[in-house]
């Protein structure tokens, strides 16, 4: 989560530096203020089953990301698409 002594531009370098272990299954993201950028997940290699996204209120796209069974999704208002996500078992918004 991000704290609010960071600025945007400070969020947006740490997000676009995540890389989550090859072996990461859950991933959480709370309290994002900027907006999602191309995300540097490689989707062939990750095993991310999990995924919950809060108050990150101006994200407007969620990439593909083919492993994915479960999104929670929380307060994200912008968000409005969602790529192809086949293996998806559980959406909760």
């Amino acid at each position: 989560s991000g704290t609010s002594g960071q600025s945007n531009d400070e969020q947006s370098g740490a997000l676009e530096a995540l890389e989550p272990p090859l072996g990461q299954e859950c991933l959480e993201i709370g309290d994002y203020k900027g907006k999602m950028r191309v995300w540097h997940l490689n989707t062939e290699h990750t095993k991310l089953h999990s995924l919950k996204l809060e108050r990150c209120h101006l994200w407007e796209k969620l990439i593909s990301i083919t492993s994915l069974k479960v999104l929670n999704v929380i307060n994200c208002p912008a968000l409005c698409e969602i790529v192809s996500t086949p293996a998806l078992e559980l959406l909760k918004v």
